[in-house]
């Protein structure tokens, strides 16, 4: 039994994520396998996959959302969230209405804390990837087997369509 009733889960590329937060250890350790399944870090990779795990068995109302839907398509992903939280239509239009200001507010408060969003300066949708600055085609396939191979039903269920086709 949970203590929430609903739980809503943002899932992002497991490279961007793990990458983004943990960039020196992966300078560090350099290989996939070893990178994954480090403990101690500030924001342990294995967090990543238990988000998921944790989602998945969770018996209640759940909805789930893609970083990189809500980052290309705000408005829908936002309806989608507001919808699944119960607020109110009006609620909602008045956030969109003034959308692009908060996300400018958004790269702002990052950017001001010594983080580096590639995204600044750039239309909504036109996001880079921090996992193409750190990995090769070989490191990207490795990521993708060490969550196919150790979780095949979440793998297939949450993270396919983050696979590198080969």
């Amino acid at each position: 039994m949970s203590k929430y009733d609903r739980v809503l889960l943002v899932v992002r590329d497991y490279r961007e994520c793990l990458l983004r937060h943990n960039a020196k250890q992966w300078s560090e350790i350099g290989s996939v396998e070893a990178f994954l399944d480090a403990e101690g870090s500030f924001q342990w990779p294995g967090w990543y996959i238990e988000n998921i795990r944790s989602f998945h068995s969770h018996e209640g109302p759940k909805h789930l959302l893609y970083y990189e839907d809500l980052i290309d398509e705000p408005e829908n992903s936002i309806r989608e969230i507001s919808e699944f939280l119960g607020l109110s239509e009006r609620r909602t239009d008045s956030f969109l209405s003034d959308l692009d200001r908060r996300y400018a507010r958004s790269v702002d408060a990052y950017t001001s804390t010594g983080h580096q969003a590639l995204t600044a300066g750039r239309p909504r949708g036109g996001h880079q990837h921090h996992a193409m600055l750190h990995l090769d085609a070989r490191q990207m396939a490795e990521f993708d087997a060490y969550y196919r191979d150790r979780e095949p039903d979440l793998f297939e269920t949450y993270l396919a369509r983050y696979e590198v086709a080969e």
